[in-house]
C-alpha cells in the first residue's frame, strides 16, 4: 500500500478532535482537497448536530485557499 500525508488544518484545541475526524472524513468522501480547506470551527458542532437531525451529509463550512 502506498501512504501519503496531506498538510491539512489543525485542530484547535483537543475538545474538536472528532468534529475534525468527522469533517476530513466527509470531504475525503466528497473527494475534496483536504489541503486547501481551513474550516470555520464555531460552526463544525452546529452543522453535524443539522447533518444528524436532517439525515443528510453535505461538507463542513470552510474558507477555501488556493
Amino acid at each position: 500500500m502506498l501512504y501519503t500525508y496531506a498538510n491539512v488544518m489543525q485542530q484547535p484545541n483537543d475538545s474538536s478532535f472528532e468534529l475534525f475526524r468527522i469533517a476530513y472524513a466527509t470531504d475525503i468522501a466528497f473527494e475534496l482537497n483536504l489541503e486547501q480547506s481551513i474550516y470555520i470551527v464555531l460552526k463544525l458542532r452546529l452543522h453535524l448536530h443539522n447533518n444528524i437531525n436532517n439525515k443528510n451529509t453535505s461538507p463542513f463550512p470552510k474558507h477555501i485557499t488556493t
